[in-house]
């Protein structure tokens, strides 16, 4: 999955237990250009968190993503 879109809304990290131990995600709203104009909410679970600096809110940000492998993950910020 790739797209490119304008970050709205970077939302507060959630963290938790599970049986399986310690847990953390967060959540992050993008807008996407178009002919009408769509949001889209992305999770990220784990080590993804820690990993990626977000840009600023407004700011255009690209996503790549390989959708069947948990542990791809890259974004650039514009």
């Amino acid at each position: 999955m790739e797209f490119e879109g304008t970050v709205l809304k970077v939302l507060p990290v959630v963290k938790g237990t599970s049986q399986r131990g310690e847990w953390i995600k967060q959540e992050v709203v993008f807008e996407l250009p178009g002919e009408f104009n769509r949001k889209l909410c992305v999770g990220f679970w784990g080590g993804r968190v820690a990993r990626i600096q977000w840009p600023l809110v407004h700011r255009s940000a690209r996503m790549e993503d390989d959708t069947r492998n948990r542990t791809a993950s890259r974004s650039r910020a514009r």
